[in-house]
């Protein structure tokens, strides 16, 4: 054990300064932990919101439980924000998670996933885009106690999972052609509706 403490005290001092060390070894060990080991390019976690509550969310069940945790509880603190009319993101030193609120006179669907720092984010962007498409026709707009359960465990839920598989195998499905415009379109209208609802 003294000679293990021995050479991870050399290896910290030859990459940081002994200085570093001395000054804030607490803050030093938080810094090495959290860049190793690095954050793996996939998709974590996705889940549907109305309004504040969570209706469906997945985790990727081929990362470490630790780091899914991690994705999870980042991704939930977006659910404690007031949605925007459009994009809205918050990251950690491991993690990013994107949301994509869509807006209507009774409330607001939220679409969100949580990614390694290392997956591409215009994949990750392109893969909410496309949950948002294939989801927000099924869900009623309404509050979400009101909600059908059987088509939250029967339709959403599975295809949030199929997703995270797909969107994690590299499957080029998740792009769709247009997305783009649509989802400028939703923002637009989104704006329309908080200005309707005086938000």
């Amino acid at each position: 054990q003294t000679t293990i403490d021995g050479v991870a005290s050399a290896a910290r001092t030859a990459m940081h300064g002994d200085s570093v060390m001395r000054a804030d070894p607490a803050k030093f060990m938080e810094d090495l932990d959290s860049d190793w080991p690095p954050p793996l390019p996939r998709i974590a976690f996705a889940a549907v919101s109305r309004d504040a509550d969570i209706l469906a969310e997945a985790a990727d069940t081929d990362v470490l439980e630790e780091e899914r945790d991690f994705a999870v509880a980042l991704g939930r603190k977006l659910f404690k924000r007031k949605a925007l009319p459009g994009w809205d993101q918050v990251s950690s030193r491991r993690h990013h998670a994107i949301r994509l609120p869509i807006h209507d006179s009774q409330g607001c669907t939220s679409y969100t996933i949580c990614f390694g720092r290392t997956f591409p984010a215009n994949r990750a962007q392109a893969f909410v885009q496309k949950l948002s498409l294939m989801l927000d026709p099924l869900i009623e707009k309404q509050d979400s106690a009101s909600i059908d359960r059987q088509i939250i465990e029967t339709s959403i839920l599975p295809i949030l999972v199929r997703e995270i598989v797909r969107g994690n195998s590299g499957d080029k499905a998740f792009q769709i052609e247009h997305q783009a415009k649509e989802v400028q379109a939703i923002i637009a209208q989104n704006i329309e509706i908080m200005l309707a609802r005086d938000d």
